[in-house]
């Protein structure tokens, strides 16, 4: 879904105006990533380069260690 889209369609609909404290647009941001884990299957590492992913979010890495725990 379109965000912009989404919000226009919020404030088009007059019972929802009221409901709208705030609204900013922020600028993109790069992503932050962590390399892979060298105990990743190195099978796993090369389909994700082929899709152009050279890491994980923190978030990801932080789940694989949660897991691993």
């Amino acid at each position: 879904m379109d965000p912009r889209a989404f919000l226009d369609q919020l404030v088009a609909d007059g019972d929802n105006v009221d409901s709208l404290v705030h609204v900013e647009d922020l600028p993109p941001r790069a992503p932050l990533t962590e390399p892979f884990p060298p105990d990743l299957p190195p099978v796993l590492v090369s389909r994700l380069e082929l899709l152009g992913l050279t890491g994980l979010y923190p978030h990801q890495a932080q789940g694989l260690k949660s897991l691993r725990a």
